[in-house]
């Protein structure tokens, strides 16, 4: 029996042929491109879903926020059904940081400092990982630093994006 991704290939291989017979060699060489190992990724980057603009050939870098396991379902749930609830309003973790960054920069939202566990503490944790703009990032990481007197701690980008997400998709936040 053939997985979806078998049966794909197998399908756009064939594609591939065809479109050879039917003389549209530049169409059966896209095609191939796809099939090449590096093939998915050139899609998925110029996806102007992933990319925001459909330009860019990179990703934003992934920002891996530590948190609570826990915190982290019960944050990516309530951020999808947030986007369920508003089809019309892109809701997702990575709107949701740069929304974040964003607010901070823009002297809106002030995260709160991070709270250790105690040592020994048997709290699962995870990371929640999220694409955020380079540049955006290091502003605010700057400012953060800058201002650390003012927030009684240097704020990363992560302290930001986790007190954001936790103050709007958890019960702890409301």
């Amino acid at each position: 029996m053939q997985t979806r991704g078998t049966q794909l290939r197998s399908q756009l291989a064939h594609a591939a042929a065809r479109l050879r017979e039917v003389d549209s060699p530049d169409l059966a060489e896209a095609v191939e491109e796809v099939l090449k190992p590096t093939g998915w990724g050139l899609l998925r980057r110029s996806s102007p879903e992933v990319s925001g603009s459909g330009h860019s050939d990179r990703l934003p870098p992934n920002l891996a926020v530590r948190m609570p396991k826990a915190v982290r379902e019960e944050i990516k749930r309530n951020v999808a059904a947030a986007q369920a609830a508003t089809p019309g309003r892109k809701i997702t973790l990575a709107t949701e940081a740069e929304r974040a960054l964003e607010a901070f920069l823009a002297g809106e939202f002030a995260p709160e400092q991070p709270k250790h566990l105690p040592r020994g503490s048997k709290v699962e944790m995870a990371n929640l990982n999220v694409r955020v703009d380079a540049g955006l990032r290091q502003r605010a990481e700057d400012f953060g630093a800058d201002n650390a007197a003012e927030f009684g701690f240097a704020p990363r980008a992560s302290h930001i994006i986790s007190s954001w997400l936790v103050q709007r998709f958890t019960e702890a936040g409301s």
